[in-house]
């Protein structure tokens, strides 16, 4: 049986995107709303370009990447060349339940969404929550993101 949503990109994008809303009056009139609002994103972003998927690119992360540890994440990272900043959220299954595990991932992305586009480009990045984490609220959390950001010097200068 299936679930209520089934997420489709191509679709979505054929249907909200932006050229589908500029060819429109109505369209046209929803962007210039957006932009008078100072909505970040006008359409529909593409947020799934950043995810690490690999289970091998996470192994990589793990074995030789460099570790950060606070009270409630820990991070490990690696710096590259590439373009564009790649993230993974992990919670182990000694931390819970499935549902409290998928809870945990939801608040390690929410936290990090909002400093995702102040980190350097080129860096892969992921992200453990503690069990301690798991219970704190996400703005607690992604403080605490920032501040392990900046002892390490992830985040542009320019953009602090």
């Amino acid at each position: 049986k299936k679930g209520t949503f089934q997420p489709h990109r191509i679709p979505r994008k054929r249907k909200i995107g932006f050229l589908a809303r500029s060819e429109t009056p109505s369209g046209r009139k929803i962007l210039r709303n957006r932009r008078r609002k100072g909505r970040k994103f006008l359409t529909v972003p593409d947020v799934s370009v950043s995810r690490l998927r690999k289970g091998w690119e996470f192994d990589q992360i793990f074995r030789t990447g460099t570790r950060i540890s606070g009270q409630l994440v820990r991070i490990l990272y690696l710096m590259g060349d590439g373009d564009g900043v790649y993230y993974g959220c992990a919670v182990g299954k000694r931390q819970g339940k499935a549902h409290v595990r998928n809870r945990g991932r939801r608040i390690l992305r929410e936290a990090f969404r909002g400093l995702s586009g102040r980190i350097k480009s080129g860096t892969r990045i992921v992200l453990c929550l503690s069990d301690e984490g798991l219970t704190r609220k996400t703005y607690e959390i992604q403080r605490e993101l920032e501040v392990l950001f900046k002892r390490k010097k992830l985040i542009c200068p320019a953009l602090q």
